[in-house]
């Protein structure tokens, strides 16, 4: 499992999802008249100007991109929430510190001469997905081993072109480690669970029926959990730099 195969099967299924409301022949019929006025090209082809939702002109805009690139154009959506499973950043090349492929230098120089970039295009639009101990963040971490980035250039605000993959780190631990971190429910669950365990095995030794263990170890996590939920719901500027939802592509740390 890596990085690229995950956007792969997230950008299919978005495939699918659009694909079922606007089809390939209507989306040549709408770029073919890219040239006359929007509504009118829409009215000739028997639709309303309100027809194409903000989400098919989205699907239709990558459509084009992937012509234009030559396929791997993937939506941001899918980025973030990738970044958000598996407890990654998405932030400038520029503050990339881990481990180069010896062929990023030749992908990124090959990219540049085809398309044409502009010094400020190369400075500004290129991306890495990487682990945050990667990067060159507010407060550094510990050494960088195991890292599974991938280098994307930023087509537009929305899509990102994938220029290189390295590395074979993303994995279920991973998945499983970084679920925690996701949101305030899931944290919240995550120190409910330890409680339970805890409290279950220290009573253990005390309790003689585990029917009781379990209520009072029940209670036990319960308690905790509200006390930790209740702790951070109020602190919004806690919450965005302890979960992954919000800090994805901030250059901060945890």
């Amino acid at each position: 499992m890596n990085l690229q195969e995950e956007l792969v099967r997230a950008d299919r299924r978005r495939q699918q999802i659009f694909s079922r409301q606007l089809s390939l022949s209507m989306v040549k019929e709408i770029l073919q008249k890219e040239g006359e006025a929007e509504q009118t090209a829409l009215q000739r082809m028997g639709l309303g100007y309100n027809a194409i939702s903000l989400n098919q002109r989205s699907w239709i805009r990558q459509y084009q991109l992937n012509e234009r690139f030559e396929g791997e154009i993937y939506h941001v959506d899918d980025i973030r929430k990738i970044c958000m499973d598996y407890n990654m950043r998405m932030l400038p090349s520029r503050l990339y510190r881990g481990p180069v492929d010896p062929m990023f230098g030749v992908k990124v120089k090959n990219f540049e001469k085809e398309y044409h970039l502009t010094q400020e295009e190369v400075e500004e639009n290129f991306f890495v997905v990487a682990p945050p101990k990667t990067f060159e963040l507010e407060k550094r971490q510990r050494p960088m081993v195991n890292v599974d980035p991938i280098l994307l250039y930023k087509v537009d605000d929305h899509f990102y072109k994938l220029i290189h993959q390295w590395g074979d780190d993303l994995n279920v631990f991973r998945y499983v480690w970084s679920w925690r971190r996701q949101n305030l429910s899931h944290m919240t669950f995550h120190w409910m669970l330890i409680a339970f365990m805890f409290t279950l095995i220290l009573l253990g030794l005390f309790v003689d029926t585990l029917g009781n263990a379990v209520i009072v170890a029940s209670l036990v996590s319960g308690l905790i959990g509200w006390m930790h939920y209740s702790s951070l719901f109020d602190r919004p500027d806690e919450m965005r730099h302890q979960f992954s939802k919000y800090n994805w592509n901030q250059t901060w740390t945890y």
